[in-house]
């Protein structure tokens, strides 16, 4: 497979004939404000940009490559570029994902346009198996993707010429749902060219202006796979198994191959802004899920103790588990809720607080490792309050002592909202 570096204006074509100029993409740097557009409501075309604008999307984010470089690409017209991730399933290696495939309901994405706002589409596809390392999912433009969404009358500059940058967020909700494959086939194989999906950033036109999608992915700082409801929710991540290349697909087949932008870290990450949203999996399975409520301070233990789930979050099954990790070696208390608070407590911060009160799930348990785990029977809660039922929404953290740090002696983890299936 051939590689063509962009680190320079009139990139090398790398190929039989080395001097051959390739006119494809470039990187620049995105200089301006990056505006938040709101919500795209697929099924009306409309937009809203209020608290409950995402009402319809999710619970789970099952991919997130927001780690933006600060650059966005340069495109040209009748250019497709497209990325590689993967959506875990349940035989996948840590994370673990939760299903065989999932129902997308939401999209998010991010570019520049030098297009009037209102005169262009950008057209998202989707391919449940992206193939090898920056393969041509297309081969050779002979197979559509299984999924295309297409959004029309998108933002862009305050007239043709003008560069605007906007982050999107997208609702599928009312028909535009569409089903992708974990794992490429709903089973991890630990092949590159099967278990990874590929995505696509088209532009309707660019106005011959600079337009392009966010270049994203910061590895060394930002995980792969983290900001999913498999791995640390809520905090920036860049995409799993995302790699540093892209398929530039276009229609003359005149320069169509791998790019890269000269290799990270030294230059932008190759991967594109794409956040995608399930609400369970594409059979009509239990809807679940968990993200961060609220985030505590520091401890002994060099940083801020953190949640996470690897049972399963299906009341019916019954194996339910709850991990908190960068922790004291020390007697701790897993603390539940039916409501959500943010109020200083000990050296860090109490989150969870409702009607039902502060439910503790005894006995304390002892950190080794700086983590620890436990199994919460939920036919058995504390209190009939705590009883939890799919549908349900409870609120989950660890309190800990931390003697000789902090003028308390004591701290909690961060806390998650948990929607139980």
């Amino acid at each position: 497979m051939f590689r063509y570096s962009l680190i320079a204006a009139g990139a090398l074509f790398v190929c039989a004939d080395a001097t051959a100029q390739n006119n494809g993409p470039q990187a620049a740097k995105i200089t301006g404000p990056v505006k938040d557009a709101g919500v795209y409501h697929m099924a009306t075309g409309t937009w809203t940009r209020n608290s409950s604008a995402t009402a319809n999307i999710g619970p789970m984010v099952v991919y997130n490559n927001d780690a933006n470089t600060g650059y966005f690409g340069l495109y040209a017209d009748n250019e497709t570029w497209i990325d590689n991730g993967r959506l875990p399933s349940t035989s996948s290696p840590a994370p673990v994902g939760t299903s065989t495939d999932y129902n997308i309901n939401g999209i998010q994405t991010a570019y520049c346009s030098s297009n009037a706002t209102g005169s262009f589409d950008i057209n998202a596809s989707f391919w449940n198996m992206h193939g090898g390392n920056c393969a041509d999912p297309t081969n050779g433009g002979t197979t559509a993707p299984d999924v295309l969404v297409t959004l029309t009358g998108m933002p862009g500059g305050s007239a043709t010429g003008t560069t605007g940058c906007w982050m999107v967020t997208v609702d599928l909700a009312g028909g535009g749902e569409f089903c992708l494959q974990a794992d490429g086939d709903g089973v991890y194989d630990g092949l590159i060219d099967i278990d990874g999906f590929g995505v696509g950033f088209n532009m309707s036109s660019t106005a011959g202006g600079n337009a392009g999608p966010f270049l994203n992915g910061d590895p060394n700082v930002y995980p792969f796979g983290d900001g999913t409801d498999f791995q640390n929710p809520g905090v920036p991540g860049t995409g799993l198994d995302t790699h540093d290349l892209f398929w530039l697909d276009e229609g003359t087949q005149s320069y169509q191959g791998c790019y890269w932008f000269g290799g990270y870290p030294a230059n932008p990450y190759a991967s594109f802004w794409w956040q995608l949203s399930a609400d369970g999996d594409c059979g009509g399975g239990p809807t679940c899920g968990n993200q961060v409520s609220c985030t505590s301070n520091a401890n002994s233990s060099g940083g801020v103790g953190d949640l996470s789930f690897p049972g399963s979050c299906v009341v019916a099954d019954n194996n339910f588990s709850i991990t908190a990790s960068s922790v004291p070696n020390n007697a701790g208390l897993f603390i539940y809720s039916n409501g959500s608070i943010n109020i200083p407590f000990g050296d860090g911060r109490l989150c969870v607080n409702g009607s039902a009160g502060v439910m503790r799930l005894y006995p304390l348990t002892f950190a080794s490792g700086n983590t620890v785990t436990k199994t919460f029977d939920l036919t058995n809660p504390p209190s009939s309050a705590g009883q939890v039922t799919a549908g349900s929404t409870f609120y989950y953290q660890h309190w800990h002592r931390d003697p000789g740090f902090g003028s308390a002696q004591f701290n909690l983890t961060n806390a998650h909202e948990m929607l139980f299936g």
